[in-house]
């Protein structure tokens, strides 16, 4: 789990009304910098690390300031001329908006974007997108724990107020869950031995089928699993494949000998 760079009250805060996926000007204009810059759309360059780069380096946060600020200008335009439409805006006394205080939904913004020529796509688009939903898969098991709490409680004394409890709590759940993209698959829902067996072919897949080496420092084997994917007509991140490929490794660590 990757929580180090969350503060916690702004996790609950999101998921109060406005959704996980939501941000406000100021963080989505961030975002947008970062995701440009590490994908090699800005005159900015990155700082090269070997563990690789990350949306959450706090060195970018000094890189990319005038970045940051152009395209929070950029995003208020939008807002004010009534193109990009955000899910809760806030005012000033001097009635101009406040940045901090505006929540955009993230995907709107994508498409937005897009719609003017600017992709924010790529593989640290979908890490983002990953924690986002990470995040979303444990606050769904939070509540799943807390409402078999107040039911236990029941049991012993039945109340209205704690019945009530769950009854808010169910909804909430239905809520959340309906925030999930179809395309994702939460991996809980799959049994342990069906997980298992997935991760055994995808480890078997690509050791055999593309010559992946699981302790070489540098892997192109998830770009090209990422490339016959789209000639399949499928979709999905080198991102995301790296990271099912270092999961099925640690889970299943199997010799990679030649035979």
């Amino acid at each position: 789990m990757r929580y180090e760079f969350l503060n916690i009250s702004d996790i609950f805060l999101k998921l109060d009304q406005l959704g996980i996926f939501s941000l406000s000007v100021c963080e989505a204009a961030d975002l947008v910098a970062k995701i440009l810059c590490l994908e090699g759309f800005l005159d900015v360059h990155a700082p090269k690390r070997k563990e690789g780069n990350s949306i959450y380096d706090p060195e970018l946060n000094e890189l990319l300031i005038k970045e940051v600020v152009k395209y929070q200008k950029i995003i208020i335009t939008g807002i004010k001329k009534g193109t990009l439409i955000p899910e809760h805006i806030s005012y000033d006394i001097e009635d101009e908006i406040v940045s901090d205080e505006t929540i955009i939904n993230f995907e709107t913004l994508v498409d937005w974007f897009a719609e003017r020529g600017v992709h924010i796509e790529g593989d640290f688009c979908s890490s983002y997108q990953d924690d986002q939903q990470e995040i979303l898969e444990v606050a769904i098991e939070a509540i799943i724990i807390k409402s078999e709490k107040i039911r236990n409680k029941i049991k012993e004394s039945p109340s209205t107020p704690e019945q009530e409890k769950i009854a808010f709590l169910e909804r909430e759940i239905m809520r959340l869950r309906s925030q999930i993209p179809r395309n994702k698959v939460i991996e809980k829902d799959l049994g342990t031995r069906e997980r298992n067996a997935l991760y055994k072919m995808i480890i078997c897949m690509a050791i055999k089928g593309y010559g992946y080496n699981p302790h070489a420092k540098k892997s192109y084997v998830p770009k090209d699993i990422e490339g016959d994917f789209r000639l399949l007509g499928l979709e999905t991140s080198a991102e995301t494949i790296r990271k099912y490929l270092n999961k099925a490794y640690s889970d299943f660590p199997v010799s990679i000998k030649k035979t």
